[in-house]
């Protein structure tokens, strides 16, 4: 389902402005798409993102643009690190939201402020 409170774009990258969400008819949401060499288009969506109305999705359907979240690691031990992506798969839990493969040289980081 398309948050249209977050950051928009269509399946294929190209930028989008909402302008409204509540038109009447079967393409309740519009806005403007712009394409990578900067021209732009009056468009109109499905209430759930849709650019076309059958079942197979298109290159211009909306999504909401993937967040990025930084953070720190802290690492104390390599007790529990998995040798390889299956074995960090087989021992997954439920409430995973990513599985990255992260390297780090003994010492690294510890000069620096905390």
């Amino acid at each position: 389902m398309i948050d249209l409170n977050k950051p928009i774009q269509t399946r294929d990258g190209w930028d989008v402005r909402i302008l409204c969400a509540d038109k009447h008819g079967n393409f309740p949401i519009c806005g403007i798409l712009k394409t990578n060499n900067g021209e732009e288009y009056l468009r109109a969506w499905t209430i759930n993102g849709s650019f076309c109305s059958g079942e197979y999705p298109s290159p211009h359907d909306l999504v909401n643009i993937p967040e990025k979240h930084v953070g720190w690691l802290n690492i104390y031990t390599a007790d529990n690190l998995a040798e390889s992506k299956e074995m960090a798969d087989a021992h997954s839990v439920s409430n995973r939201i990513a599985c990255v493969k992260v390297e780090w040289k003994d010492g690294e980081g510890l000069g620096e402020s905390k």
